[in-house]
């Protein structure tokens, strides 16, 4: 049960009443004398917002089973008392508006976490929150009918190893005036896309008795966009295949010639994503007006087998039909098809243009877990992983496979095309130690992650599924391989490695590809990744030009050299952000070179990896030479780029 008082407290620095109501933590006794307090504010008025749940939680622990939770008094203010020494988050929820948190400066900015030493009095922390930004609009067809019952996706841009990338935010459903609206935004900048994919099935999909493995392991959004079959609401000719469309079907699909249908737009009338307007949206501000035109188009069918090098034909495969200027970062497949039991397949829908024919089946989880469909009612079903039990994933035997096949529909149908599944590819290696401390033992090796990531910060599910990209494991003599993975640019990474131990580097044909994307387009053997014992970071203060300690600071540190800019994935060592906390910041240090360091406000944070917002950084920015073999403490003060 949750636990809520409502407090009326004073955080004057004298002393605290004795009948004040507070809530003590978990593990707090009463010999813990740390003190929390503070006032929870608008980030745009400084007003306070009072009836605010303030939750404390213990670092490293779920808020939902380990935090305490009190709420603001009418001057929105929170205490708490009794805590114990340790590191906690703290955060701030209210209906109606985005959650707040200790360091946060920016809605859905980062946090810093709060440490509490023995006798810690806290009294005057001030937390931010911010209202929503809200988009809506109508949604008519080319007569300027109204569109009803009709799924509107936005998608937030953002960047990430220095590309335009684009996440899905939210679904609304026209109502019969063909109006939507999204009232529960992230400020920041996004693109509003109405999905005409149409989907075919062979009838024999719907007579299963539990969706086939086959069709989850395709439709994970690995090198495709996510999208769950809706019921059939036709068929297409004397037993032919069931389709559906994400937009209602005005007709059944034409027999021979040109189908007329809806096609996918993307605000204002686009139907290609370099096309689109892309609209600010800004804390408690509404934006109307973004309304959509669908209008009618001629469309072809596109159809093909998929063949295997397995005994059994294909069957249930799901394949995605992309735009070819978006296949590498797909928002949503222009059709979707599954084969029949033969491995064939049709495409219907398709408007003239260039695109990739795609086909990923991801690995099946080992041990008790297993695929299956996810999502709440109103959401987006996805795929995800599920298990009756605690034990974590078994890393699969089974391979990684993927067809691929660019396609031209001009203004005719296009028949007899193939594609071919193959396996994907591994990187095999070994891991070596480079330091005085102890080797770690088997058991410590047989934690160690070794994984493949995308070189352009790309994840793999876009709609909030799961990643189905498994890691490597490392053998008690420290040799380690990667599951097959689908050919690409990638980079190394290391993750869960034993305690007083960091990755150093991956080193592969004499360049570290932890740091550097190689293409994987075969197996690749003879990677050396070396942990090292030592354990340096980049430290300082951060000051405003007064002098003053500033305690709001974003720090980003990134290398001189602008190629390093773009494709260093999303986890990188190179290309670094830190709140400050209290005035400071310190991170890991980064690979030894040359690099720029600089501090900016909270509010100019919000495309940090974008690389001409560091091109403006970089003429601001201190330049510091980093060294593996020594720490760097350096000064900063804060500096605003225009």
């Amino acid at each position: 049960m949750l636990r809520v008082g409502l407090l009326t407290v004073s955080l004057a620095a004298s002393s605290l009443s004795a009948s004040t109501r507070t809530q003590r933590p978990p593990g707090a006794s009463s010999g813990s004398l740390g003190l929390i307090g503070g006032v929870i504010v608008d980030a745009s008025s400084n007003a306070p917002v009072p009836a605010a749940v303030v939750t404390l939680t213990p670092a490293g622990q779920s808020a939902y089973q380990a935090g305490v939770r009190v709420l603001t008094d009418t001057s929105g203010r929170f205490f708490f008392a009794s805590v114990k020494v340790g590191e906690y988050t703290l955060t701030s929820a209210k209906p109606g508006w985005l959650e707040g948190a200790f360091g946060r400066h920016r809605a859905g900015g980062s946090s810093v976490p709060l440490a509490i030493g023995d006798g810690d009095r806290r009294a005057g922390i001030t937390i931010e929150m911010w209202k929503p930004a809200v988009i809506g609009g109508r949604v008519t067809d080319e007569s300027g009918d109204p569109l009803v019952g009709v799924a509107v996706r936005v998608f937030l841009q953002h960047y990430a190893a220095g590309r335009r990338q684009f996440s899905f935010k939210a679904r609304a459903i026209t109502d019969d005036r063909g109006v939507y609206r999204f009232f529960d935004l992230t400020p920041g900048d996004y693109v509003v896309v109405i999905p005409a994919a149409v989907t075919a099935e062979p009838a024999a999909f719907r007579l299963q008795t539990e969706t086939p493995r086959a069709y989850l392991q395709t439709m994970t959004a690995t090198g495709a966009a996510p999208l769950s079959l809706e019921p059939a609401t036709g068929v297409s000719g004397t037993n032919g295949p069931l389709i559906s469309s994400a937009l209602a079907m005005p007709q059944m699909p034409a027999s021979g010639g040109a189908w007329a249908t809806y096609a996918t737009t993307i605000f204002p009338s686009a139907t290609k994503l370099d096309d689109a307007m892309v609209i600010r949206a800004t804390s408690g501000s509404e934006r109307v007006g973004v309304d959509i035109t669908v209008r009618m188009t001629p469309t072809y069918q596109v159809s093909g087998v998929l063949t295997s090098p397995e005994a059994v034909p294909p069957g249930f495969h799901a394949v995605h039909l992309l735009p070819a200027d978006a296949a590498d970062h797909p928002l949503f497949d222009v059709a979707t098809a599954v084969t029949n039991a033969a491995g064939a397949f049709t495409f219907y829908g398709v408007p003239p243009g260039q695109y990739v024919a795609r086909v990923v089946r991801t690995p099946l989880p080992g041990g008790r877990w297993r695929l299956a469909q996810c999502g709440g009612t109103g959401a987006i079903p996805f795929v995800c992983v599920t298990s009756g039990g605690p034990d974590p994933p078994v890393v699969s035997s089974d391979p990684l496979m993927f067809a691929e096949q660019r396609v031209e529909v001009a203004d005719d149908h296009v028949r007899d095309l193939t594609m071919s599944l193959r396996s994907g590819y591994r990187l095999t290696g070994r891991v070596e130690f480079e330091g005085p401390a102890p080797r770690p033992t088997e058991e410590q090796l047989a934690s160690i992650r070794v994984r493949l990531e995308r070189a352009d910060g790309q994840t793999a599910d876009p709609a909030g599924g799961f990643d189905p990209t498994q890691p490597g494991l490392v053998s008690p003599d420290g040799t380690f391989a990667t599951p097959s993975t689908m050919p690409g640019r990638y980079l190394v990474r290391a993750a869960n490695l034993p305690k007083g131990w960091r990755f150093k580097d991956a080193v592969y044909e004499g360049r570290d590809v932890s740091e550097t994307a190689f293409v994987l387009n075969g197996d690749v053997s003879g990677v050396t990744l070396t942990l090292t014992d030592r354990s340096t970071k980049v430290d300082g203060t951060i000051s405003q030009s007064n002098g003053q300690a500033d305690e709001r600071a974003q720090v980003l540190m990134f290398p001189v050299n602008p190629g390093a800019w773009v494709d260093y994935g999303r986890t990188t060592r190179r290309v670094l952000s830190t709140a400050s906390a209290a005035g400071k910041f310190s991170f890991p240090a980064p690979p030894s070179g040359e690099y720029f360091l600089i501090a900016i406000p909270p509010d100019l944070n919000e495309d940090w990896q974008d690389p001409a917002f560091l091109a403006k950084a970089a003429s601001l920015a201190d330049r510091v030479s980093v060294s593996d073999r020594q720490s760097l403490t350096h000064p900063l003060q804060v500096r605003r780029i225009q």
